[in-house]
């Protein structure tokens, strides 16, 4: 979730739908403003493909990261 160091990347990630903010009652909010003053609020970028194998088996699951947004100022 570094995407403060690159603006941009941010934006394509907002852009494809993938990168999503919520408050603290999972209130969706618009990503590309910052949270108002005082509020926490969470940062979800996902769905990312991972793929799992175990022994024999092999399965791709959805993950998704999360990241408060006061972690990232």
């Amino acid at each position: 979730m570094f995407t403060y160091l690159d603006p941009t990347v941010r934006q394509r990630l907002i852009a494809q739908g993938v990168l999503r903010r919520i408050d603290r009652s999972g209130n969706l909010l618009d990503p590309s403003l910052a949270p108002p003053d005082g509020e926490v609020a969470t940062n979800i970028l996902g769905p990312i493909p991972l793929p799992i194998h175990v022994g024999d088996s092999a399965a791709t699951v959805d993950w998704y990261a999360a990241v408060r947004s006061t972690e990232l100022t």
